[in-house]
């Protein structure tokens, strides 16, 4: 007769975990959650079983684990083979030394966040980008990853041995300890991976590439293979396009109202250095210009006083004033006037 069936969880090798089999003990990844932290578990691994998907909700699940008293300190999910589980929007956190978040061989329909250093998403597919925030991550691999942009990096992390398509594949900003071996970036329309870091505009100010990005990644079909964006306080950015390490020499950052930053990168491509700053140019011509302005409204207003004093002259002295206006409006004296009477007298003359 045939073998007896054996559930792919039991081939899994033995863990001092909690153990919980999702839809089998619980409906979903939430409940399975809440199921350990009733049983009062530290350390849970929740098995998804083959067909399995996830609603699609308002909010991304939310998967974390802390060193605190009462919580999960290890919390782990599990695809079965061929990545054949789905779920959706997922929110992978971490807090304290030894906490640790994992999921692997899953299906994601949606965006994945990473924040924590014991965050890791392996040999799963995600439809609509990675994101690894600020506190950084400990790894991404194996890793199947598509979007817009496919991986937003924003604190350190390890991204290896991943399929990343998107237009573009990575990108790193503010400068994170970053290191991306063995990817494959394929049809990345604008670049495969985009560096944006930023550097004051003061003399022997230094900034050092913190990204790793290793020869072993492969670039295909992709408009660009490098960009480095570098943001220069007070001047125009510099660009350094498929160069990584960046090529040796200086580079200068205009200044929007003249002047300049001079920036040096040094003999290995990593270093960058401010090695000249050069003010706007004094502006002595524009400062005439100003005041020939000024002359200019000091000779119209001269000559507005003098049309008006040969007036008076031809009229005869005092006869600027009401009492001119009312005799020339043929309007007494003995009362005040309306503003309609004013007008009416305005119409007849």
């Amino acid at each position: 007769g045939s073998a007896p069936e054996v559930a792919w969880s039991a081939l899994l090798p033995d863990m001092p975990t909690t153990e919980i089999i999702v839809p089998t003990e619980a409906s979903s990844v939430a409940e399975a959650i809440q199921l350990a932290q009733q049983r009062g578990s530290e350390e849970v691994r929740i098995c998804l079983e083959p067909d399995f998907e996830a609603e699609p909700g308002a909010w991304p699940l939310e998967l974390e684990a802390s060193t605190e008293v009462g919580t999960l300190r290890l919390l782990e999910v599990v695809g079965p083979p061929d990545r054949e589980a789905v779920l959706r929007d997922i929110a992978m956190s971490t807090r304290g030394e030894g906490s640790r978040v994992s999921v692997s061989g899953v299906q994601i329909r949606g965006r994945v966040s990473l924040d924590g250093s014991g965050c890791v998403l392996e040999d799963s597919e995600v439809r609509y980008g990675v994101d690894v925030r600020g506190r950084g991550a400990s790894k991404v691999q194996r890793c199947t990853i598509s979007g817009r942009v496919g991986m937003t990096v924003h604190g350190a992390v390890e991204i290896e041995g991943n399929e990343i398509t998107g237009a573009i594949g990575v990108a790193l900003h503010g400068n994170p300890a970053a290191v991306l071996r063995g990817n494959a970036f394929c049809n990345c329309g604008a670049a495969a991976i985009v560096v944006h870091c930023q550097i004051a505009a003061l003399p022997d100010t230094a900034l050092h590439l913190m990204p790793t990005i290793e020869d072993s990644n492969s670039i295909e079909g992709c408009g660009r293979k490098h960009e480095v964006h570098v943001e220069v306080d007070g001047a125009t950015p510099l660009f350094f396009v498929d160069e990584w390490p960046l090529q040796v020499g200086s580079r200068k950052a205009k200044r929007p109202r003249g002047g300049y930053v001079e920036v040096e990168v040094d003999s290995a491509g990593l270093l960058l250095r401010v090695v000249g700053v050069e003010g706007a140019p004094d502006h002595a011509e524009g400062k005439k210009k100003r005041r020939n302005l000024s002359d200019k409204e000091e000779q119209r207003k001269a000559r507005r006083e003098a049309r008006i004093g040969a007036a008076a002259d031809r009229a005869g002295a005092d006869v600027i004033g009401p009492d001119w206006a009312r005799e020339v409006l043929g309007l007494g004296s003995e009362h005040s006037l309306t503003t309609q009477q004013l007008r009416a007298a305005y119409r007849k003359k």
